[in-house]
């Protein structure tokens, strides 16, 4: 299991782009490549190693920013992610306001060195409840939602039925994109995400088998595995 610090964040160097295939995307592309070098991995090529990707929240975005660059990756389980952050952001030019207060102060707290108008592009969003040509601009420029046809890795798709961040019809438009390029999908929805799920608490173990079961398929090759319906 290989796990990091994305750029601009913690430990890490460099400066945020919010999962940028060009940045974030290429980062990792490296990180690949290391692992290729350990005697330890297994591989399907030279190079190449036998890669799954798992990870919620930025870590799901970043495996779709990654696998449309890097077609070594074998398989993707993006959980809670986003298809296009302007939507979600800045819905029909306005501001989320609930999300647009939060992230910015989580980014704070967490001293995180993010692109130079980000920050400000949230702050002035959040005062004055509107977001410019430029600002959409900006975030677009920065999506990975124009790349998931360029995706290979069979992906398993899991959203959270009370995420009030990243809804389901981001998981839902994913797929879609993904299934058109002829791209393996399914999708999982499950009580959970970016919210507070009151029901039923056993969603998280499904969630577990079903990721278990989707490596298992498509990096260890194992075609008798059930990936379910």
């Amino acid at each position: 299991v290989v796990t990091w610090d994305p750029r601009g964040e913690w430990r890490s160097e460099g400066v945020m782009h919010l999962n940028s295939p060009d940045l974030e995307g290429r980062d990792m592309s490296h990180i690949i490549s290391y692992l290729a070098t350990l005697p330890e991995v297994a591989l399907d090529a030279v190079n190449d190693p036998k890669i799954g990707m798992t990870g919620a929240s930025y870590g799901g975005g970043i495996q779709l920013a990654t696998a449309a660059i890097d077609h070594r990756i074998d398989a993707i389980v993006p959980t809670i992610a986003w298809n296009n952050l302007t939507d979600v952001l800045f819905p029909r030019s306005s501001v989320n306001s609930g999300w647009g207060t939060i992230l910015p102060a989580v980014l704070a707290l967490t001293f995180a060195r993010e692109h130079p108008r980000i920050f400000p592009v949230a702050i002035a969003g959040v005062l004055f409840g509107y977001a410019s040509q430029d600002d959409l601009d900006l975030v677009d420029s920065l999506s990975y939602a124009d790349r998931l046809k360029d995706i290979t890795a069979p992906t398993l798709l899991i959203q959270g039925t009370v995420d009030t961040l990243f809804t389901l019809d981001q998981a839902h438009l994913n797929a879609v994109e993904l299934i058109n390029a002829g791209t393996t999908t399914k999708v999982i929805w499950y009580c959970g995400g970016h919210g507070t799920c009151l029901s039923d608490y056993n969603d998280g173990e499904l969630v577990i088998d079903r990721t278990l079961a989707w490596l298992d398929r498509y990096v260890k090759g194992n075609e008798n595995v059930e990936t379910g319906p």
